[in-house]
């Protein structure tokens, strides 16, 4: 994957569904499963297990594909 261009992580203390809110849309695609979360979303839900970790691209999906 490519870390480099991974614009935020999230680590979860305990388990269960982790809200991300976003100040306007976005494309928000998971570096660790490779797979695109949403398209022009203000906000997405991710469970994570305890102690799990995500690590996501927010931006221009496109920008992320052509790196």
């Amino acid at each position: 994957f490519r870390s480099s261009l991974c614009s935020f992580m999230i680590h979860a203390q305990t388990a269960g569904e982790k809200t991300i809110r976003f100040p306007a849309p976005t494309d928000v695609y998971d570096c660790y499963e490779n797979r695109l979360v949403g398209k022009a979303v203000s906000e997405i839900r991710v469970p994570l297990p305890k102690y799990g970790t995500g690590l996501y691209f927010h931006g221009n999906l496109n920008d992320y594909l052509k790196a």
